[in-house]
């Protein structure tokens, strides 16, 4: 799998982390159904990287009146970043144990 497929299926892996946090259900250990994108020109890819810009612009404008939201915004990604990086995984979206990677430390 090419780097650059991988990396454009994360920008709809973090939509879909996000819709989880507000809406969980659906949950399961293996997310087999997700598949990972083809092409940069496909509206799924397109309307995430998007949203996900949305999101840190967002973040980035609201740092001054708002910084709880901007934390916010800056925690979401970063607390993903161990399940969706930019290193190819063998599923697009992985679900992570919690616990398991709160406890190392």
């Amino acid at each position: 799998l090419p780097a650059t497929q991988y990396f454009m299926t994360q920008w709809r892996a973090y939509l879909h982390y996000f819709a989880m946090y507000f809406f969980s259900f659906n949950l399961n250990a293996d997310n087999l159904q997700f598949g990972f994108s083809e092409s940069i020109k496909d509206f799924a890819v397109l309307r995430a990287l998007f949203v996900n810009l949305a999101i840190i612009l967002v973040g980035f404008l609201t740092w001054r009146r708002w910084p709880q939201i901007t934390l916010a915004f800056a925690w979401f990604y970063i607390a993903i970043s161990p399940a969706s990086s930019v290193v190819v995984l063998a599923e697009p979206v992985e679900h992570v144990d919690a616990d398991r990677v709160l406890s190392r430390g």
